[in-house]
This record gives C-alpha cells, sequence and structure tokens, in this order.
C-alpha cells in the first residue's frame, strides 16, 4: 500500500503528537511507512497505524521507552562530542595555543596587579556564557523550525523536533553546576590558598573557563548544523 499525501501528513502529524525527539520520530515513521508497503489492502487507515503500533512496538506504553532511550543517546553523544572537543585544545596543534594561552594569563595575573572584585567578575562572566550559549540555540533552533513549517505550510508546532534541546538544557545545566563549585574558592582564596601559589590557582582556573567555554560555542555550533540538515533531510522525505 502507498499513502496518499493526505495520509502521509496524517501519520506525521500523529507522530508528532505523541513523540518528542527526532531519533524516535524518525524510526517509528520509517517503520510504520514498510509495514504499509507490505499491506495490499487496509480497511482502516487509522486501524491500520493503531495495529502496526500494539503489535510490533507492543503499544504506546513501550513508544514511551522508546522515548527515554532517546534522551539517554542523546545525553551520552552530548558528552563524547563535548569531550572530543574539550580534549582537542590538549591535542597537537591546538596544544601550542593553550600552552601560548596558559602562559600569557599567568604572566598577566602575575605581573597585573588584579583586585579580588576584577577576578571574580572574570569568573562570574565565564560562568554565564554557558546559559546564554544554551539560550541562543534555543532561540535559533525554535525560529528555524517555525520557518520551515511556515515554508512548508504546516501548522507551527513548537514542541515539534523537541531532541535537539535536550544537549544544550543538560549540558548548560551541568556547566553551571560545574563552574559554581569549581568558582567558590576563587571568591575566598584567603581563607584556604597562600597568596604566593594564587597566580598557578587562577591560571589554571580562567584556562579552564576558557577552554570549556570555546569546546561548548564549538560543540553547539556544530550541533546546530547538523540538526539543521537532520530536519531538512527529513522534511523531503
Amino acid at each position: 500500500m502507498r499513502l496518499t499525501e493526505q495520509e502521509d501528513q496524517l501519520l506525521k502529524q500523529y507522530l508528532s503528537k505523541i513523540l518528542k525527539y527526532r531519533e524516535t520520530y524518525d524510526e517509528l515513521y520509517d517503520h510504520i511507512i514498510t509495514a504499509l508497503s507490505h499491506k495490499t489492502t487496509i480497511t482502516s487507515f487509522e486501524q491500520t497505524i493503531y495495529d502496526i503500533i500494539t503489535d510490533d512496538f507492543g503499544g504506546h506504553d513501550n513508544l514511551m521507552k522508546l522515548e527515554k532511550a532517546s534522551k539517554r543517546a542523546a545525553f551520552k553523544d552530548t558528552i563524547r562530542l563535548f569531550l572530543i572537543s574539550f580534549i582537542g585544545y590538549f591535542k597537537f596543534p591546538k596544544l601550542l595555543y593553550t600552552v601560548v594561552g596558559a602562559g600569557m594569563t599567568y604572566y598577566f595575573t602575575l605581573h597585573v596587579q588584579l583586585s579580588l572584585w576584577n577576578l571574580r567578575t572574570i569568573g562570574l562572566t565565564m560562568m554565564v556564557l554557558p546559559a546564554i550559549y544554551t539560550f541562543a540555540r534555543s532561540v535559533k533552533m525554535y525560529a528555524f523550525v517555525q520557518k520551515e513549517d511556515i515554508k512548508a505550510g504546516r501548522d507551527f508546532n513548537r514542541h515539534k523536533f523537541n531532541r535537539p534541546k535536550i544537549k544544550p538544557s543538560l549540558t548548560g545545566s551541568a556547566t553551571i553546576v560545574i563552574l559554581t563549585i569549581a568558582a567558590l574558592p576563587l571568591m575566598f582564596p584567603h581563607l584556604w590558598l597562600p597568596m604566593i601559589y594564587y597566580p598557578v590557582f587562577v591560571t589554571l582556573f580562567l584556562l579552564f573557563c576558557a577552554l570549556y567555554n570555546l569546546s561548548l560555542a564549538r560543540f553547539y555550533r556544530n550541533d546546530l548544523a547538523r540538526t539543521r540538515a537532520i530536519i531538512l533531510a527529513a522534511d523531503k522525505l
């Protein structure tokens, strides 16, 4: 059986209502299309779709399990890709930039008398940047999906293809927590660290924050481009 344009649109609308994540949507859509292609006649389009989901996936509840599996896979993929980007700064040739940056930062903190207020401002600024990245990426993706829906003549559904929001939300939240904890000693160095070692501590902390933010920005840029390509390719099917 080959779906009509109206039936195909109904199927996509149904799946986009019950599913959040792109991977689950693509997997289920492709499976249903394949299953329908092997059927010669059907009595009811809606009933046939229901039967395929029930027989092959075990019903609606199992679809939710697929959703959770997609979320776990997205999180693991986030960590893997981000670590690749971060570790890259400790491998040649980026290692040269890291060493030069560390040397310049150490020289600056050693010879330029920065007040604790200035150091705290720098540290807090680097902590806020991941949240800005997260917000900017969400806005860009929201606008992109809206534009594609309008172009295709579809009603804009802000929840459609929600999966791209997993990565920035999880990564951004983790970043805020990690950097907040790491920055606490920077706020009160006189309580625990001899001032002779303070330039080393500041250098390491600022270097970590800088590399973290550079890696996160690079990861978001690449992931945004990849997600856009996935959506455009799927809309052509």
